[in-house]
C-alpha cells in the first residue's frame, strides 16, 4: 500500500495498520496506539505509542498534526506537523515531498535518523539519539507511557530526560 499516490510511493505493511484518521476527520486529545497509524485529517493533542511493540506514524499529504507530545518508533511525514512539545521518533523521522515540520523553540525533534527529502521543510532544533541502545529507547517509551497521565497536563516534563540523554 502506498503513501503518496502513483508518482511518489512509499510502501508500508498494511497488515500492521491499526487506524486511519481520514481527510474529513478531526481528533482532539490523547491518542495511544501500536502498529501503524495514518493521519490524513487534523489531530491536535498528544500521540503516544504503547511500549513493547512497534509503532509507526504516517502523516499523509492532507494531514495536519499539532502536538504537545509525540513518541513513536518511526515517523513518516508528507503533510504538516507542528510540535509545541517534544517530538520523539526513536528510530527514524522521514520528511517527504512538500511536508512541513516545525518544532517550537523550547523543544526538539529527537530521533536516531533524520531524512529530509524533496521540498520538505524542517524548522527547529533536533537532537540525535542514535547512540542510545535499543534497551534505553525501550525504557524511554515505557517511561513516557507509564507517566502519560502526568505528561498529558505537562508534556515538557519529558524534556529534561531527553536532554540528559541527547547530551551524553
Amino acid at each position: 500500500m502506498g503513501l503518496f499516490g502513483k508518482n511518489k510511493e512509499v510502501s508500508y505493511d498494511s497488515s500492521r495498520l491499526s487506524g486511519i484518521l481520514s481527510e474529513d476527520c478531526a481528533f482532539e486529545g490523547t491518542l495511544i496506539f501500536e502498529g501503524l497509524l495514518r493521519i490524513d485529517g487534523h489531530l491536535t493533542g498528544k500521540i503516544i505509542c504503547r511500549p513493547n511493540c512497534s509503532a509507526t506514524l504516517i502523516i499523509g499529504k492532507t494531514g495536519h498534526v499539532d502536538v504537545d507530545l509525540l513518541i513513536v518508533d518511526d515517523l513518516i511525514v508528507a503533510g504538516q506537523l507542528f510540535g509545541k512539545g517534544p517530538i520523539i521518533a526513536l528510530n527514524k523521522a522521514d520528511l517527504h515531498g512538500k511536508s512541513r515540520v516545525e518544532v517550537q523553540k523550547n523543544s526538539s525533534l529527537y530521533c536516531s535518523n533524520l531524512s529530509v527529502k524533496g521540498q520538505a521543510l524542517f524548522q527547529g532544533k533536533s537532537a540525535m539519539i542514535r547512540h542510545e541502545s535499543d534497551e534505553t529507547k525501550s525504557k524511554i517509551k515505557k517511561l513516557i507511557f507509564d507517566n502519560k497521565k502526568e505528561l498529558i497536563n505537562e508534556p515538557f516534563k519529558v524534556n529534561p530526560i531527553l536532554k540528559k540523554i541527547s547530551n551524553r
